[in-house]
């Protein structure tokens, strides 16, 4: 028989016990309610981050150098990117800007052509001033303003507005069942960029040593986001744009810096979680284990970039004296020597088309550039240099200078003559010179506010005297300084010219360079075109009777400009004996 005094030890110890295992129990269920409430609110902040950056994603901005400019490209089918002549216009991706630019740089240096890289240079200080902008007005939209942004579709982007919807939509999901409420405090949104090794989703021209880049720089066959990335002396930084937006740690956030396109959201917010006990009432155990907190949370997210579709757009030359010495290809066009007596003229038309619009006029504007006359080799490089900012985002730099120096062919195997030569990108980025046997744009028509250029010129070697027409569809752009196309590319006589064997094409041939109806899964209809003989041109659709279907005969719900169906013209270098007489081109 135990004495009574060791009894009482035992019972005393179990109780002990017990209340040490009690204690345990409710620290870890206590711990355990704890990390489920900041779990909860920290899922809820970042499907807050995620909403934020698919907003700004989709924002618009009207720019001065650019037309429509976002974070991500979008095609001409916006209702909010509509020009004077009806149509929608394309939105740049500040990417495809950049990249275009660097790649025109290389280019230029590749070739050793002093115009092409004045015209580079002069871009590359215009793409830094639209990169600031694009911050700036991102910034301002992620605050909780009055402001309206808008998405190229016409709706009202409210990132502020957006994230508020989700936080509460998602913190009241999970605390419904578990007798809480919460109030959410000090709500910021801040635009920046990230240290964390990133892709920026733009494809490279080339390898490292083909796109004259460190081994720093490349990441997933695209460039480093947010990297100094180098070329010819000259920076250049992108932004991280994946497919869809994604979650980005938050420690390597840093706030926004003008000189690099930012794509990164950072929410912040003070979640203040209230426990109560239904049960016991006011000061319920609830309550008691679980007092009132309030939770800093902080969440990350990065902008997407929607993939650039649709057909290439074009540079076209007319050879129509055949070949002349020394312009064996498109990269003597930046050699050649000015006349000694004739005069270099550029011309603009205003109040509409010339030659369509009743009230068009020709204005003469006697462009100076370092103070001179321009010179013939000046006005070729910029025609060239306006192909390259719309194809430079995605073609290949070997490719681009390949095509340059790939002499031009009049006598085609089938025994025909072309005169007519079109300069394309490929999907791949492979870029090509196609043979066209009839011309597939006019050229007699000028584009309200772009710019025409009179060059008589000569051939050093052979003293031969040329008259060069040089027509650029897209030297301003935006609905404010681009005139009533806006500056984007011109319709072809045909809206579907590419699927025409009448300009050497086919149904497959467009589709595999993303043109037609195969590739866009939609048809047109309409009356058809005429040809500049004024004879119809078989199975042709003339642009200004063009109507667009679904596969289903439908209207289709976001029109595009007629000229997404199989590419329009950005540019045209026309040349002809100088004893000739222009013609339809003046």
């Amino acid at each position: 028989m135990r004495p009574r005094h060791v009894k009482g030890n035992i019972t005393l110890l179990g109780i002990v016990c017990l209340l040490l295992v009690l204690g345990a129990a409710v620290t870890v269920t206590t711990l355990g309610l704890v990390t489920s409430i900041y779990e909860n609110d920290s899922s809820a902040v970042d499907a807050a981050a995620l909403a934020a950056a698919s907003d700004i994603s989709r924002i618009i901005m009207t720019d001065t150098n650019y037309g429509f400019v976002s974070l991500s490209p979008c095609p001409p089918i916006g209702k909010a990117t509509v020009a004077a002549d009806g149509q929608p216009t394309e939105v740049s991706g500040i990417n495809a800007i950049i990249a275009a630019n660097r790649l025109a740089v290389l280019v230029a240096h590749k070739l050793q052509s002093r115009e092409l890289m004045d015209l580079a240079d002069y871009d590359w200080a215009r793409q830094r001033e639209t990169t600031k902008a694009l911050n700036r007005y991102l910034q301002s939209a992620l605050l909780n303003s009055s402001t309206k942004f808008f998405a190229a579709d016409g709706t009202v982007v409210k990132p502020y507005e957006h994230v508020k919807e989700i936080l509460y939509k998602n913190l009241r999901d999970r605390v419904k069942n578990q007798n809480q409420d919460f109030e959410i405090k000090n709500l910021r949104l801040t635009l920046g960029w990230s240290q964390a090794y990133m892709p920026s989703g733009t494809s490279v021209p080339g390898d490292c040593m083909e796109a004259e880049l460190p081994p720093a720089a490349l990441l997933a066959g695209s460039y480093r986001a947010f990297y100094k990335i180098p070329a010819c002396g000259r920076v250049f930084y992108f932004a991280a744009t994946p497919p869809r937006s994604a979650i980005v740690d938050s420690k390597y956030f840093r706030s926004l810096e003008s000189e690099i396109p930012c794509s990164i959201v950072k929410v912040e917010c003070d979640i203040l979680v209230h426990n109560h006990d239904e049960k016991s009432g006011t000061g319920g155990v609830l309550e008691k284990l679980l007092p009132d907190r309030l939770i800093h949370h902080a969440a990350c997210a990065s902008a997407f970039a929607r993939e650039n579709v649709g057909p290439r757009d074009v540079l076209s030359v007319c050879l129509r004296g055949g070949i002349p010495d020394g312009i064996s290809c498109l990269a003597d066009f930046l050699n050649v020597s000015p006349d000694p007596v004739s005069v270099t003229n550029i011309s603009t038309s205003t109040q509409g088309d010339y030659l369509v619009d009743e009230n068009a006029q020709i204005e003469n504007s006697m462009l100076v550039v370092g103070g001179q006359q321009p010179r013939p080799c000046q006005i070729f490089a910029d025609a060239i240099y306006t192909w390259l900012k719309h194809v430079g985002a995605s073609v290949k730099l070997n490719s681009v200078i390949a095509v340059m120096k790939e002499p031009f062919i009049m006598a085609l195997p089938d025994h025909s003559i072309a005169s007519n030569f079109t300069f394309e990108v490929s999907p791949t980025g492979r870029a090509s010179l196609y043979y066209r046997p009839h011309e597939p744009f006019k050229q007699d028509i000028r584009s309200e506010c772009q710019t025409y250029g009179y060059c008589p010129f000569e051939i050093s070697a052979s003293g031969q005297a040329l008259l060069a027409i040089v027509k650029n569809n897209c030297s301003k752009v935006g609905i404010t300084n681009g005139g009533k196309h806006a500056g984007q590319p011109v319709d072809a006589i045909a809206a579907n010219w590419r699927e025409l064997s009448y300009y050497s094409g086919t149904v497959e041939s467009a589709a595999a360079i993303m043109a037609g109806g195969l590739s866009s899964h939609a048809t047109i209809q309409g009356m058809e075109a005429l040809n500049i003989y004024r004879a119809p041109i078989p199975n042709s659709i003339s642009p200004a009777s063009a109507v667009f279907l679904t596969s289903a005969g439908k209207k289709l719900e976001n029109y595009p400009r007629t000229t997404f169906y199989c590419g329009g013209e950005i540019a045209n270098i026309t040349v002809l004996p100088s004893n000739s007489s222009p013609g339809h081109h003046m």
